[in-house]
């Protein structure tokens, strides 16, 4: 929907399982993005925002640090 991750739930269910979490849902900006690989999520989906010309997969993988 593009309305932002919800990070306090995606923390809490990292929390309650013992593998890495790919993030889905409300990604809309590269903030979203910057925020999550900084807060040590594994990966997250961003089709939608792609799709609607939000930002560009380079971009999105550099504020990830993706190499």
């Amino acid at each position: 929907m593009l309305e932002g991750p919800n990070v306090a739930e995606m923390e809490a269910m990292r929390q309650a399982v013992p593998f890495p979490l790919i993030v889905s849902g409300g990604i809309a900006s590269l903030d979203d993005v910057r925020r999550l690989a900084r807060d040590g999520f594994h990966a997250c989906i961003i089709g939608k925002a792609l799709y609607e010309n939000k930002f560009q997969l380079p971009e999105a993988l550099a504020v990830a640090k993706v190499q």
